[in-house]
């Protein structure tokens, strides 16, 4: 079984094989090169790319933190009494920060390997790191966790009623926690702001997706996720503010143009600012999604248009 795949300095991808006690890389052109691990029965699964250059891992059945070079170099070094460890993720500052399973516990351990614990509530599955400068973690029940990089914990409840399971950030900054469909109910995906520690919203999947589990925002801007159970690859299509036309210009002042901003499956409202006002102000229209826009002096600004999701879009403005 192949864990997470994430990007490594060499510009290749990496990954764990759980059942081989292997990790390796595979090329863009698809060059796949293996690594067998110096413990029998290690179960590597979660790995991420460290501040070092190289890759760590979990080994989850043996308790161990594993790290490669990109040439393939591994070293072990002891997690503590972690079982059925599992997420790993670079924290902010300069460690990795990792699960410790049912032994109910968060932990980090340096680059240089020493191991700090910290003790929650319950077991604790997958990490993240998030823009708020934090790790986060989810845990059994309904709840997620934040420990900041002194190790202060403190847990939230996602108040759905849909079981937890892994967690990554996704635009915005916002966090994505993947809920599987236990019960042959609902599966979905729960969202939340970790700078203001609020749960957002919860977004149900169509059917046939029953078991979402790994997620990540991919480069054309939409959340990408695995579903082990029905063999699948998703992918959530973020709806996009739009704004149009996107670039004004003004050939004298006192001129005043109309602004029309919208988004697909949004019924809330929008709020613009300029940057120079010296330039360009903006003012509500008559309807919603509607603004005008008038030239003050000359010069260039931008017209910032956003939502109550923290999206947005920049309009560019010139006076002559």
């Amino acid at each position: 079984m192949t864990g997470l795949i994430p990007a490594g300095p060499d510009g290749k991808m990496w990954f764990t094989d759980g059942t081989g006690d292997k990790v390796g890389s595979i090329s863009m052109g698809g060059v796949i090169s293996e690594y067998k691990l110096p413990s029998r029965a290690a179960g590597p699964l979660g790995i991420t790319s460290g501040p070092d250059g190289a890759l760590w891992f979990t080994e989850t059945y043996k308790h161990q933190i594993g790290r490669v070079t990109t040439t393939g170099s591994i070293t072990e070094y002891q997690a503590g009494f972690g079982k059925n460890m599992n997420g790993i993720a670079a924290g902010a500052d300069g460690k990795l920060w990792y699960s410790g399973g049912v032994s109910g516990e968060i932990s980090s351990i340096t680059t240089s390997g020493t191991v700090t614990h910290y003790m929650t509530r319950g077991y604790t599955h997958d990490v993240t790191s998030a823009s708020d400068g934090n790790i986060w973690f989810t845990e059994g029940g309904d709840l997620i966790g934040r420990v900041t990089p002194s190790g202060v914990v403190t847990e939230y409840s996602i108040p759905n009623g849909l079981p937890l399971n892994e967690i990554s950030q996704g635009p915005g900054g916002w966090l994505w926690i993947s809920q599987p469909d236990q019960f042959f109910g609902q599966s979905a995906f729960a969202r939340f702001d970790p700078v203001r520690q609020k749960y957002i919203d919860t977004i149900l999947l169509p059917s046939p997706f029953v078991n979402p589990n790994e997620s990540v925002l991919g480069p054309d801007g939409n959340m990408w996720f695995t579903d082990y159970q029905a063999n699948l690859i998703g992918v959530y299509v973020i709806q996009v503010l739009t704004a149009q036309p996107r670039r004004i210009s003004f050939a004298e002042i006192g001129l005043s143009q109309d602004l029309q901003v919208a988004e697909k499956r949004y019924s809330g409202g929008f709020m613009a600012t300029t940057t120079n006002p010296s330039v360009a102000t903006v003012a509500p229209g008559g309807s919603q999604g509607d603004f005008i826009v008038t030239s003050v002096g000359p010069g260039s600004c931008k017209i910032v248009v956003s939502d109550t999701q923290q999206n947005s879009v920049a309009v560019h403005v010139s006076v002559q």
